[in-house]
């Protein structure tokens, strides 16, 4: 009985080493919102901390964090966050099955591609801290994980003008650039900004693939070579107004604006065999594929905040997407079709009210409740033609309309200054259908239940212990749910999933933060009918089809150390470890069910290098590596990447100047192999990553960043 009264013991003397014990008066720091520390007045110095634990939310200091990084946008500063990872352009955050994020605790009607334009043209020194939801609560209007970002304000009460300007060059294959403006005014409680940004952005494509399908008994040997060029330039703008009552009421509004018009050509060099001994019977196509179109997107938004807890808004989202593709097979073969051509259009409008309202009640309780209801309506038209001959297996117009609509109910207790609750459930009803050829079907029609709940113990400042627990459900996007065909070469198409199902998500993690910069997690994540894009070589006929699948089930558990470490004022270092196993079981793929399940591991180490004071310059060194995953039947090979860059900041802080060289070895794509029941490919994908980048960044009228909101467009897009 001895050993846990020690263990004990040994926890209060360390949580008390970290104070002076005095009869002085003191100050108090938050822990949370309703816990709150004793500090000495007489303090030795020591580290800032990085990191708080606020209401259940990992809160991050961003000025602190990416202070003396190579950052130049928003984008730039969540890849900074301990946890959070890039590969290919997409962010993930080690510990969940997806994130969401959110602007100054607003829900986003962008697709990830879209919001991540935006963040990538907005300032980095706009951000004020980030918030690490594990278990979002239901009146930020989303459910299970979530990253807000949350922006400064400008200064209140004076009559002030602020902006910052900004230029990149970048080299990657091609030379591309980007440029920023933003602009504010603020006066009395009254602001108004207005952002503008525009990049011109290519890419080179580079793949070659082997396969070994078999088809009528007869093993071939299939080889392509795909090149391609992307273009996309890409404007951003952005409006906003915002009025703050002397009662400290506050109502805003803004436009958001995307245009984009992009040209995308693949060529396909391809070979094909009957065997890989057979030297008879070889086939040569040459394929030149190329789809191009703009697309445009605008959504206002409209948001209330009152002074005793209430919060009503709405905001309205037009997206329109046109694209034509025209593509050749040469030499014209029996059964090949020698021309295909094709236009497709979507359109979306989507609306959304909300209404939360939040209650302060006696013994530190708190009530929220609060719903809101979603209306869309999407028109996807696709018109292909094979030689000139319509092409109805391509061809379409259909309608959708979705119907949501939320209510929830929660609360929050402080049962003493070290024990908290924060718990709610939410009912969803939701109702999709779609009109095809005047055939009207119902999709989807159900109501479903989601809890949430986040527990937190302060043991001390020192330890600090969280269990958090969340559901969701994710919807496919609008575009295939249509039976849509993509052309990609003579050998390869995308096809549609009408059938598909959206999938559940139930998440669970522990996390311990350490001396409030050590962090701990434990995680285990469920997702029945999850649903990814995979490719399968048809036993009907002689091609690869990639088609999105609804799994069985995906689950994963894991876990995840975020480990600071400093070397005198030179060095400050972070090291982030992952260790997770992956099972994906699927029984409805084709002919050959599949359960399968692999250790996938992380390492990321990011390095600060302080070089000199006078100039200012300071280096950042950071990478990452990955080992082999999977993905349904396929083999995913390991990753890595080392990424440096230098700041030189100038003119009283005012200026700076970034140079920056990004995946230096080019090794951010995985290979890709399949060897499962008799399907045999292999793709060697050579990436367009490595990246050199000079940016010059300007702030003048003593620069703050206002408040931005962003929007959802999840589900647009006419890609596959």
């Amino acid at each position: 009985m001895k050993k846990p009264a020690s263990t004990a013991l040994a926890l209060i003397l360390f949580c008390a080493s970290g104070y002076t014990q005095t009869s002085l008066k003191t100050d108090s720091i938050p822990v949370n919102d309703s816990t709150w520390i004793a500090l000495p007045e007489v303090m030795v110095k020591g580290e800032r901390p990085v990191i708080k634990v606020e209401d259940g939310k990992l809160n991050y200091n961003i000025p602190l964090l990416v202070k003396d990084k190579p950052v130049t946008n928003a984008y730039e500063v969540l890849k900074e966050i301990p946890g959070m990872m890039e590969q290919n352009d997409v962010l993930s955050l080690a510990g969940t099955s997806g994130v969401t994020f959110l602007i100054n605790g607003q829900k986003t009607n962008l697709t990830y591609e879209q919001i991540m334009s935006v963040l990538k043209s907005t300032p980095a020194s706009r951000i004020g801290n980030v918030e690490i939801m594990y278990s979002a609560p239901p009146q930020y209007n989303v459910r299970g994980a979530a990253v807000n970002l949350l922006f400064t304000d400008p200064s209140v009460g004076t009559d002030m003008w602020q902006g910052e300007i900004s230029g990149t060059f970048e080299q990657k294959y091609y030379s591309q650039g980007s440029g920023r403006a933003n602009l504010i005014f603020s006066n009395n409680g009254f602001t108004a900004d207005i952002m503008y940004a525009y990049n011109n952005t290519q890419v080179r494509m580079k793949e070659e693939m082997l396969s070994y399908p078999l088809f009528k008994e007869q093993r071939y040997d299939i080889k392509q070579l795909n090149l391609g060029h992307a273009q996309f330039p890409n404007h951003n703008i952005r409006a906003a107004i915002e009025y703050g009552f002397k009662n400290k009421d506050k109502i805003s509004a803004s436009y958001t604006g995307q245009y984009t018009d992009t040209e995308n050509r693949r060529m396909s060099d391809m070979t094909l065999r009957k065997n890989k001994s057979d030297n008879n019977d070889v086939y040569k196509i040459f394929t030149d594929n190329t789809v191009k179109g703009p697309s445009k997107l605008h959504n206002i938004q409209l948001d209330y905040q009152s002074h005793f807890g209430l919060n009503v808004g709405g905001n309205y989202t037009y997206y329109n997407d046109n694209s034509t593709q025209d593509m050749e097979n040469t030499p014209q073969l029996e059964g090949l079709p020698h021309f295909i051509n094709s236009e497709s259009e979507q359109e979306v409008k989507k609306a959304m009210v909300y209404i939360n309202m939040t209650h302060d009640l006696a013994h530190n309780w708190n009530l929220n409740y609060g719903g809101n209801a979603t209306y869309t309506h999407s028109r996807n038209i696709s018109s292909s033609y094979m030689d000139g001959n319509v092409d109805d297996e391509a061809s379409f117009l259909g309608k959708q309309q979705e119907m949501t609509a939320n209510l929830f109910v929660g609360f929050s207790k402080s049962f003493n200054d070290k024990f908290s609750v924060q718990a709610s459930v939410s009912s969803e009803y939701y109702k999709t259908t779609e009109k095809e050829r005047n055939i009207e079907k119902t999709l989807w029609k159900d109501i479903a239940f989601f809890p949430n709940a986040n527990i937190s113990y302060v043991f001390c400042p020192e330890h600090i212990l969280q269990l958090s627990l969340s559901s969701d459900k994710q919807y496919p996007s609008y575009w295939i749910l249509n039976p849509t065909v993509y052309h990609i070469n003579a050998y390869s198409e995308i096809q549609g999933s009408p059938d598909l199902q959206p999938s559940r998500k139930y998440n669970t993690s522990l996390q311990y933060i350490l001396k409030q910069k050590y962090v701990f997690i434990a995680y285990f994540n469920y997702q029945p009918d999850y649903f990814t894009q995979m490719g399968y070589q048809s036993s009907d006929e002689l091609k690869t089809v990639f088609k999105q699948f609804n799994f069985k089930y995906k689950r994963d558990m894991g876990i995840t150390l975020v480990i600071p470490f400093r070397v005198k004022e030179i060095l400050n270092s972070t090291l982030v470890l992952n260790g997770n196993y992956l099972t994906e079981r699927c029984d409805d793929f084709y002919d050959i069910p599949f359960n399968r399940s692999k250790w996938f591991n992380v390492v990321q180490l990011n390095n600060d290098i302080k070089i000199s004071t006078k100039p200012d310059l300071k280096l950042n060194v950071s990478g990452y590596y990955t080992t082999k995953a999977i993905q349904g039947i396929m083999d995913l090979g390991s990753t890595y990447n080392v990424s440096a860059g230098v700041t030189w900041t100038f003119d009283k802080g005012r200026a700076k100047l970034i140079i920056k060289g990004n995946d230096l070895f080019n090794s951010t794509t995985p290979t890709v192999n399949t060897n499962y029941k008799g399907q045999l490919s292999r793709m060697n994908i050579t990436p367009d990553s490595r990246t050199l980048n000079i940016s010059f960044i300007y702030r003048f009228g003593g620069f703050k960043e206002k408040e931005k909101k962003e929007i959802d467009t999840s589900r647009f897009g006419s890609s596959m």
